[in-house]
């Protein structure tokens, strides 16, 4: 690491002033986006202020002015609302071009910047929760003031408040005072359209928020929210595993707009009485790109849990575990054998890549249906690695396939199953 990334690291995490066009010089051969962002002009109706780089400069440093005003936001809030600041428009100089009416358009530049943004947060080592809250702002830094004005307060449908609903979604992704502060910098940091009637509209967003209860809630507050372990005790239960698994399989109905209200929560356990029984189904899912270390982790540390793989069934299947003839057959089958194994009340693991959060949603809708417990374990590890791995395999895979992987992997969230383990490198100690 050179002496330059460790500066750039360093005032970061410590919340100072970041000269970009200091480090775009300074960090060329570590760094590219930045001279990138520096020769990617922008449509003069929403940022007449000139280039990507200078944009971005100057919603860091209105997001500095929004930290020291609201010295409340945690630490957490703090470094992810200036980190996310910094690569919120990173995918913009691969996507932008113009049109031949002379607009600047930029197709598809949020999902190609969450690929390039999960490089850069590997380069500065920085940890996974602050990664994940990180992606999910750039994910979402648009989206409270476009609540605002797509969702009729209060609209309520089949006893559910559907505004509720969503916000309390989005609570469960992200720190709302983290996506206000970072949204207010990206509008105040630019000269262009619409910004007072923007701002108005998240001034909207935030008291909506404090409506619902929902402005300071971090994800172990939101499961409470739903029931507590105290409530779970004075139903039996006191086993902790158990405890975890019903409060969240309760939080996920609410995800899902089935249960809002407490009197709709006990109203569930009460007519599904077998949500409180003893599961002994579990489903591990693996989560990483090929050559990450999935399939070793997995012989090493569950070497007693049925294992279902879709490299087994496609050589199966088809003699040749490479075959990618008919990946929805070799799917189907896994899923059914998922199936089998959960109602049958054993702990089973899934090993696939499960990049996709709509792949891996549907082995988690087969433990849902028997209550099962449910683990993600996600290899949070720099392409780097993994390609280096892979040249240690016996069968290996090529090198842009896995590269393809790392470029669509969706990083799970914490919401997404009872428990998520990370495997990943250890971070810098700077942003500790």
């Amino acid at each position: 690491m050179s002496e330059e990334l460790k500066s750039f690291i360093y005032k970061l995490s410590k919340l100072e002033f970041v000269d970009l066009n200091y480090y775009k010089q300074a960090l060329e051969s570590e760094f590219i986006e930045l001279r990138q962002m520096s020769e990617c002009q922008q449509d003069n109706i929403w940022h007449s202020e000139g280039n990507v780089l200078i944009h971005t400069q100057m919603v860091m440093d209105k997001c500095l002015s929004e930290i020291l005003n609201n010295p409340n936001l945690s630490r957490k809030d703090q470094i992810s609302i200036y980190l996310a600041a910094l690569l919120h428009d990173i995918g913009k100089p691969l996507t932008t071009y113009t049109t031949p009416n002379n607009r600047v358009v930029l197709p598809g530049h949020l999902d190609l910047g969450l690929s390039l943004a999960k490089k850069i947060l590997f380069l500065l080592k920085v940890p996974f929760d602050i990664q994940e809250h990180v992606l999910r702002l750039i994910l979402r830094h648009m989206t409270a003031y476009r609540m605002v004005k797509r969702i009729a307060p209060n609209l309520t449908f089949n006893g559910i408040n559907v505004e509720q609903k969503k916000y309390f979604r989005l609570a469960s992704e992200l720190s709302l005072p983290a996506l206000y502060h970072l949204t207010r910098a990206d509008w105040l940091g630019r000269i262009g359209s619409n910004i007072d009637q923007t701002l108005s509209q998240l001034e909207i967003f935030c008291s909506r928020a404090k409506h619902y209860d929902l402005w300071n809630y971090s994800y172990k507050t939101l499961l409470d929210s739903v029931i507590s372990f105290e409530e779970l005790v004075s139903l039996g239960v006191n086993d902790i595993k158990e405890q975890k698994r019903i409060q969240y399989w309760l939080f996920s109905l609410s995800l899902r707009g089935r249960i809002q209200t407490r009197e709709q929560v006990f109203d569930y356990i009460n007519t599904h009485k077998e949500i409180l029984s003893p599961q002994t189904a579990h489903l591990y899912i693996m989560v990483g790109v090929p050559g990450s270390g999935k399939s070793t982790w997995v012989e090493n540390y569950l070497p007693k849990v049925e294992l279902v793989s879709s490299d087994k069934k496609r050589e199966e299947l088809f003699n040749d575990v490479t075959c990618q003839a008919d990946n929805k057959k070799v799917f189907q089958e896994c899923h059914s054998d998922l199936e089998k194994a959960l109602k049958a009340g054993k702990k089973v693991a899934f090993d696939a890549t499960n990049t996709k959060f709509n792949y891996r949603n549907i082995a988690i809708q087969l433990a849902f249906n028997y209550y099962a417990h449910t683990t993600i374990v996600f290899f949070d590890l720099p392409l780097e690695i993994s390609l280096e791995r892979n040249k240690q395999r016996s069968r290996q895979v090529s090198e842009a396939i896995i590269t393809r992987f790392f470029n669509e992997l969706e990083v799970p969230s914490f919401t997404e199953a009872q428990e998520l383990k990370v495997i990943s490198s250890p971070p810098d100690p700077a942003w500790e």
